[in-house]
């Protein structure tokens, strides 16, 4: 795990499809990564903003939206 420091709430999406709350906040890593892989994840790295990789476009949309907002 690694731990950090949320700066802000960013918006908060309840699912229609399954019953679950997605919550997007905008935060600082405060201590070095420490991952280990499970079932569900098996790698984890960090990207600056204006170098990720291919993302979904869902995912893609969220933060150009707050990109052009100034708030990443």
């Amino acid at each position: 795990g690694f731990e950090i420091n949320i700066l802000k709430v960013l918006e908060v999406a309840r699912s229609h499809e399954m019953a679950r709350f997605e919550v997007l906040y905008q935060a600082e890593l405060i201590s070095e990564p420490d991952f280990v892989s499970s079932v569900e994840v098996e790698e984890a790295r960090f990207f600056p903003v204006d170098a990720l990789p291919e993302l979904l476009p869902e995912h893609a949309a969220i933060i150009e939206k707050y990109r052009m907002m100034g708030d990443g």
